[in-house]
């Protein structure tokens, strides 16, 4: 198997075990996904400082609750023996790095989730905004679980935790204008709370700081994606823009796997409507002529003189992935496709393989990422806040 020269792909080890590098804060809306008016938060261990409009208030401790409203565009307080105060926002800030508190939203849901950290709440365009004020390594873990799901290794754990980390601080300003960094769902990275998974806690612990870069110290775009179907795709190809880093790779790890293979049927008649709703001509095509063979990815779905590209074949018709084949049986087309998801970047069955058959991490991260560096969070180069990045008048 060929892997890139390592030449190209270095650890640069800074980080020892008298743990110098600052600790990276960052700040998450929690249930992003709906729209909420009211939270009830209760401590679960240690205690919490409550201040109101940056003035102490009280201390919370482990049982004690407090409800927190939107009314007027004002967060209103509620807690023991206090009937409410009106503020523009209220902090609990946490009162050591064991303490944790269990935020529980109002909509019909009813979810309930445990944290670390602080928590801001602050009136938003959408209902009152709960952010989680964290460090990134405590951030990780739940991030990871939830991208990377239970049934991990530790090296794939620890390529999943580097992706997970490099994703935030390349985007660590997708959110400034709102008041956070980042959200909680598949916008950003799906974050629901603390994760007690012992192997990727030990993966986070183990490659801590760490993120992969270009040659130019940039944090990169760590795209990620279930199964390739043996060969990933240039991003230009799945995206608007190509990365020098993010190139096709033939990968063999991944073809057996869960995800590599899917088979969809449309009936002939479907499938002609939504060809001639993309432009192709009614009078010229036979049921043969939709025939069309992908051994290897393409780009575009082509037959004749007509072209549609396959990425957005994949998003129209709700596929698994724009890796497909397409046939014809009497009255249907059966689409025969190949992995599940974008295809760019690292393809999370292979590596798991990769791991099983002994990868490390850096290799299996060298392998699916071309001419990149591993280096600590504090020697990259950060993005510009957008306020920076706009140009002078």
């Amino acid at each position: 198997m060929r892997f890139r020269s390592s030449l190209l792909f270095f650890l640069i080890v800074i980080y020892s075990c008298s743990n110098i590098a600052a600790a990276h804060e960052i700040r998450v809306k929690l249930f992003s996904e709906v729209r909420e008016n009211q939270f009830i938060l209760q401590v679960e261990a240690g205690e919490y400082e409550v201040r109101v409009n940056d003035n102490y208030y009280s201390t919370l401790k482990q049982g004690d609750r407090i409800v927190t409203l939107l009314y007027n565009n004002r967060v209103i307080v509620k807690a023991r023996n206090l009937d409410g105060i009106s503020a523009d926002s209220v902090v609990l800030k946490s009162g050591g790095d064991d303490s944790s508190f269990r935020l529980t939203g109002s909509t019909q849901s009813g979810k309930s989730r445990n944290y670390l950290g602080a928590v801001l709440f602050i009136p938003g365009a959408g209902g009152l905004n709960a952010i989680n004020i964290v460090d990134v390594e405590d951030y990780l873990p739940a991030v990871v679980r939830a991208e990377a799901g239970p049934s991990g290794t530790p090296e794939f754990y620890k390529a999943q935790t580097i992706i997970a980390r490099t994703y935030c601080f390349r985007n660590i300003h997708k959110h400034s204008i709102d008041g956070y960094n980042l959200c909680d769902d598949v916008h950003c990275q799906v974050y629901h709370g603390i994760s007690n998974d012992k192997m990727i806690l030990e993966a986070v612990a183990e490659t801590e700081g760490i993120v992969i870069t270009d040659n130019r110290g940039n944090p990169i775009i760590s795209a990620f994606h279930s199964n390739c179907g043996g060969e990933t795709v240039r991003s230009d190809w799945a995206w608007v823009t190509g990365e020098t880093y993010l190139l096709p790779v033939t990968d063999p790890w991944c073809t057996s796997s869960r995800n590599a293979r899917w088979t969809k049927k449309i009936g002939l008649q479907d499938w002609k409507d939504y060809l001639y709703s993309k432009g192709l001509r009614a009078d010229v095509m036979a049921p043969h002529d939709f025939v069309f063979r992908q051994p290897n990815r393409r780009e575009n779905y082509q037959f004749a003189e007509f072209t549609l590209p396959l990425k957005q074949m994949r998003t129209d018709l709700g596929l698994k992935s724009a890796f497909f084949s397409v046939e014809v049986e009497g009255d249907a087309v059966t689409l025969n496709g190949k992995g599940y998801g974008h295809g760019v970047g690292l393809c999370q069955e292979g590596a798991i393989e990769m791991s099983r058959k002994g990868y490390t991490f850096d290799k299996i991260l060298s392998f699916y990422y071309a001419n990149v560096v591993l280096t600590h969070i504090d020697n990259a180069v950060l993005p510009l806040p957008v306020e920076s990045q706009r140009q002078p008048r």
